[in-house]
């Protein structure tokens, strides 16, 4: 356990069942997380063992997301599957939710119809209870430098608010 930790960025394919069970059981040793960092990556793999649909329903519940984790952040969203259950599967379960902000790839962003219909499929695709009373689903573009990428420096420095933000 790590308890001091407040503030934690992943990389993960949601489209993968292993590396969404481990980033769950991971999750579990944060237990006062308030801000989550998930960039969505995609690997060529694939899909590995079970689809992430059914992993969503039968993971164990997730303590920090339940009683602390006031923001999600979701970088990179393309709108697959393994996407949209992940941000079910975080209105379902937390309890403190402020804000779920999902963020745009930089290209997505860039056209028009492409931002429509990713917000009509999340609309269409997560339209589930939420777990907490007055959160907010928010689509927002990147506003990233040209070169976006999560430093290490950047995240010791205890100066920043949130070293993960852009």
């Amino acid at each position: 356990m790590v308890p001091g930790v407040k503030i934690l960025a992943l990389k993960v394919n949601l489209g993968v069942s292993k590396e969404v069970k481990m980033m769950t059981s991971f999750l579990g040793c944060f237990p006062n997380l308030e801000r989550l960092h998930i960039q969505s990556v995609v690997s060529d793999d694939g899909p590995a063992g079970q689809h992430p649909s059914k992993v969503w329903k039968e993971v164990c519940r997730v303590d920090c997301l339940r009683s602390h984790v006031k923001k999600v952040l979701l970088h990179q969203f393309r709108g697959d599957q393994g996407e949209l259950d992940f941000i079910k599967f975080i209105g379902r379960s937390a309890q403190q939710l402020q804000a779920l902000l999902v963020v745009l790839t930089r290209e997505d962003y860039a056209s028009p119809d492409k931002v429509n219909e990713l917000t009509c499929k999340l609309r269409n695709h997560t339209g589930v209870p939420w777990a907490c009373k007055y959160g907010f689903l928010l689509v927002v573009g990147p506003k990233l430098p040209s070169v976006w990428k999560w430093s290490f420096r950047k995240a010791s420095d205890l100066a920043e608010d949130d070293p993960f933000a852009s």
